[in-house]
């Protein structure tokens, strides 16, 4: 992930986190959810917009999922509106 300076990871984190919202398999879930959280550092998620992760059906979402969703917890609290 360090080959990519911070702006280029969050693009690609908030490509992944609407990938992820719709995604209907959930290998290629898993694995968006996987690289979000490797991302997980300030620097490299910093802004990026993960809202979208928020309309992910909650039955779709097998125990394994849910991880990596606290994980990134932290970002969807703070894009929550106001």
């Amino acid at each position: 992930m360090r080959s990519y300076s911070p702006k280029e990871a969050r693009a690609i984190a908030g490509t992944l986190a609407m990938m992820a919202s719709f995604e209907e398999s959930e290998v290629c879930l898993e694995a968006q959810l996987h690289a979000l959280s490797e991302m997980d550092t300030a620097d490299r998620i910093g802004d990026a917009d993960l809202t979208p992760l928020r309309d992910i059906d909650a039955a779709a979402i097998g125990a394994e999922h849910w991880e990596y969703l606290e994980c990134l917890e932290p970002y969807l609290d703070r894009d929550a509106p106001e």
